[in-house]
């Protein structure tokens, strides 16, 4: 099919992922809907244009198809969080905070915490090799 570059939330994994490591074959549901703003804030611009598509446990009715693929690269990604005004008091990731770490699997690390940046998640590629039930 075609290589995907997959955002995987850390609370989908913390709710009811399954750990992944590269040369395993996934069957996820994957969105190809992407959230470009949250990722380009989060991930930073040039792997924010990378993700094509996020994985969710929680699709209703099928929503998203299931695709079958072999994890090819993982890297877990942290940023900054703070508030987008004067008092508000909802906290988002602070573009140009970004950092990631090369894994061979998607173990949850430590702590949350890499000093003033939060673990968000994983950008994981994926080489796509089917969906399920087709043939």
């Amino acid at each position: 099919m075609a290589l995907a570059v997959v955002w995987y939330s850390a609370w989908q994994m913390e709710c009811c992922g399954d750990d992944f490591a590269v040369g395993d074959t996934v069957r996820w549901h994957l969105d190809d809907a992407p959230d470009p703003d949250w990722y380009d804030a989060a991930l930073g611009p040039a792997v924010a244009r990378r993700i094509t598509h996020a994985e969710d446990h929680h699709p209703s009715d099928h929503e998203f198809p299931v695709l079958i693929g072999r994890v090819i690269g993982i890297q877990r990604a942290w940023c900054g969080y703070g508030p987008t005004g004067k008092g508000d008091r909802v906290l988002s990731p602070i573009s140009g905070s970004a950092w990631f770490e090369k894994v061979d699997e998607s173990d949850l690390p430590g702590g949350r915490e890499r000093g003033e940046l939060i673990f968000n998640g994983w950008v994981v590629e994926v080489d796509l090799v089917g969906r399920a039930g087709s043939p």
